[in-house]
């Protein structure tokens, strides 16, 4: 059995090819590469020129350049943006996050723990215990910094 070759999808929404070149410029500008490639490949196919071109010039394949047209052909150059992706739900609401951050700022030993100052490994411990949370040591730094809180200095803005 011998596989049909599909034939191009092709771009039914009109083009207007100064606004598709401004918003290329802006795409560009702001630093939105993969925008920027989706309306340039608009733009190569309002100019007539062929699929497989397309595709080369773009590095992309058949499948990425009918999925933009079809996007193109539904929303415009709405539809043509990128999604930003989801990323993975937060463990910690912001509210659990600013009771935390009460917390830290007072001394461990007020809330039982053996100890003077925090440490990542101690606030580790303080959200399994309380929330039933794990983090990386790493991240935590990062997101208590983010916060304004300073490890070893007791409610010490960074």
């Amino acid at each position: 059995m011998t596989a049909v070759p599909r034939r191009p999808t092709e771009i039914t929404r009109p083009a207007n090819k100064e606004e598709l070149q401004k918003a290329l410029e802006k795409a560009i500008e702001a630093g939105e590469k993969r925008y920027a490639r989706r309306i340039l490949a608009i733009m190569m196919l309002a100019d007539q020129i062929d699929h497989k071109e397309v595709r080369k010039r773009l590095k992309i394949t058949q499948a990425t350049l009918r999925n933009w047209i079809k996007l193109w052909n539904k929303g415009g150059l709405e539809a043509l943006k990128p999604k930003k992706p989801k990323g993975a739900e937060p463990k910690l609401t912001e509210k659990q996050w600013e009771e935390l951050k009460i917390e830290i700022s007072r001394s461990p030993r007020e809330l039982g723990y053996d100890a003077d100052l925090w440490n990542t490994k101690l606030v580790l411990i303080h959200i399994k215990k309380k929330y039933g949370v794990t983090y990386h040591e790493k991240y935590i730094y990062k997101a208590l910094k983010k916060r304004g809180l300073n490890l070893g200095s007791p409610g010490q803005p960074i």
